[in-house]
C-alpha cells in the first residue's frame, strides 16, 4: 500500500458517498408536514402561517418547480407569502418572519400532477 499523500493512495471510486441514502419526500408527505405545522400551537409557526400557506399551495399546484435547480443545497426564502431567491432586505421583509425552504430537499419532492 502507497504511503498517505501519495496520488495512489485515496482512490475516489472506491469513496461511498457522504450521505448514502439523501433526504427524499413526496409532495404528498410534505404537504402533510407543513399542514401539521398550521395546526400547531407553537407562536412562531402560527407567526409563519401565510409562509405555509404559500409552500402548500406551491406545492400542490407544482410551482416549485420552475424554482428547482440543481441539487446545490440552496433554497428559496418565502416572507409574507412571496418568494424570494436571496434572503429579502428589510423593506421587503415588511415585519414579517422568512421561511427557507431548502432546495436540495425540494428536488427530490415527487410533485401532485395538477387534476
Amino acid at each position: 500500500m502507497d504511503a498517505p499523500g501519495s496520488p495512489e493512495w485515496f482512490d475516489i471510486s472506491k469513496a461511498r458517498p457522504a450521505i448514502p441514502h439523501p433526504f427524499e419526500v413526496s409532495g404528498e408527505e410534505r404537504i402533510k408536514q407543513l399542514e401539521k405545522y398550521l395546526n400547531s400551537n407553537n407562536k412562531v409557526l402560527q407567526r409563519q402561517r401565510a409562509n405555509i400557506e404559500h409552500l402548500i399551495n406551491m406545492y400542490k399546484t407544482g410551482q416549485l418547480k420552475s424554482l428547482l435547480g440543481p441539487p446545490d443545497g440552496r433554497g428559496i426564502y418565502v416572507c409574507g407569502g412571496k418568494v424570494f431567491e436571496e434572503y429579502p432586505d428589510y423593506n421587503e421583509r415588511n415585519n414579517c418572519l422568512v421561511w427557507y425552504e431548502v432546495r436540495s430537499s425540494i428536488k427530490t419532492v415527487k410533485l401532485i400532477p395538477n387534476p
